[in-house]
């Protein structure tokens, strides 16, 4: 899924955290969500253990995800049509500092 159709999603539901909250026909009613993506959505469970074991490594090696539309993402980077959907930095990152 792409910048565009997550965009959409977050617009629509509020945070990425609720997207997942809700149904496969919820997800319908958003303009440009096509029924793969909604398929995949609906299968998310099926990916959390590999999930897990990449948020247990990402612990192990301190590196700190940052999404899109987060207080901490680069505002520049919100411009950029293609923008990052997550970046990825070590604590001690001038992220951290609002430097970028």
């Amino acid at each position: 899924m792409g910048w565009e159709r997550s965009l959409k999603k977050v617009e629509y539901f509020g945070t990425p955290e609720t997207i997942f909250l809700h149904s496969r026909k919820e997800w319908e009613c958003v303009e440009v969500i096509g029924s793969v993506v909604c398929e995949a959505f609906r299968r998310w469970k099926d990916y959390s253990p590999k999930v897990q074991k990449q948020i247990q490594r990402m612990d192990q090696y301190m590196i700190m995800p940052v999404f899109f539309g987060s207080p901490h993402y680069p505002k520049p980077l919100t411009f950029c049509t293609d923008a990052p959907l997550v970046l990825f930095h070590k604590e001690n990152c001038l992220l951290k500092t609002g430097q970028y």
